[in-house]
């Protein structure tokens, strides 16, 4: 029997009815809430690439020029079959080191949130060769679009307002949707495009991306507006349907 029938008051029926309402909506804002915060963003994961501590390998991180907004984290992931450590540093004349990581098993993560904007140099502590930056900044832009096989497309640049003359530095993140985690060996391309003459101005041709992580950059010449894209043709090694989601880029004097 309904809790309701106890009460004999109309009054007091509604009071515990509109009490049961407000407790079922917040119950559902409460759920959409933690399902967007859990899949609202990207992950930020650079990546040491197996056989990285060979100086003659032409990588040696998946991706050497990160930018990430400030109070982001970064998980350095050990994909090599061997422990490494990282060191970060101020990007200015002190080079003040701001982190050291422990020895970084294999299949292990070191992590560090940056607090404060600026760039950051990181580094083997064993292997000189392997280096990259971070620019931590607020003047970031992040577009999210969704291809229709279950993935979806992160893609950010800094600055968020290109002026012309400028370079602007992207970041290209797949996420695979199922598991909200970065799409590993995906098989990609980058083109930036005029808006009214449809000429190509940057293009990369169809690149493998092994941890779903890709770098680019290009400077703009002119003042308008341009069309980037991203198509897909390939995931985990199998060929696809070619998907293509097209996003907006301005520029200003």
């Amino acid at each position: 029997m309904s809790s309701f029938l106890k009460f004999h008051s109309n009054d007091k029926y509604f009071q515990v009815n509109k009490m049961t309402k407000v407790f079922f909506y917040c119950s559902i804002l409460f759920f959409l809430f933690s399902c967007y915060s859990h899949f609202a963003n990207a992950e930020e994961i650079i990546t040491i690439v197996p056989g990285s501590s060979d100086s003659s390998r032409y990588r040696f991180f998946d991706i050497t020029e990160y930018p990430i907004s400030t109070g982001e984290e970064i998980k350095w992931y050990n994909a090599d079959n061997i422990l490494h450590k990282i060191q970060i540093m101020s990007n200015d004349i002190n080079k003040t080191i701001v982190a050291e990581s422990e020895n970084i098993k294999p299949k292990e993560y070191f992590n560090y949130k940056f607090k404060e904007e600026g760039e950051y140099l990181f580094q083997s502590i064993k292997y000189p060769w392997m280096k990259g930056k971070i620019i931590v900044t607020d003047d970031i832009k992040t577009v999210k679009k969704s291809f229709e096989n279950d993935i979806d497309l992160y893609i950010s640049w800094t600055p968020s307002t290109i002026k012309s003359g400028g370079k602007a530095i992207f970041k290209i993140i797949f996420i695979d949707k199922k598991s909200s985690k970065n799409q590993e060996h995906i098989d990609y391309s980058f083109t930036i495009k005029g808006l009214d003459d449809d000429k190509v101005l940057y293009k990369n041709s169809l690149t493998h991306s092994a941890w779903g992580v890709e770098p680019a950059s290009h400077k703009f010449n002119s003042i308008g507006n341009f069309i980037g894209e991203v198509g897909i043709q390939g995931i985990l090694f199998q060929p696809i349907t070619p998907e293509y989601i097209k996003f907006g880029i301005e520029t200003t004097q």
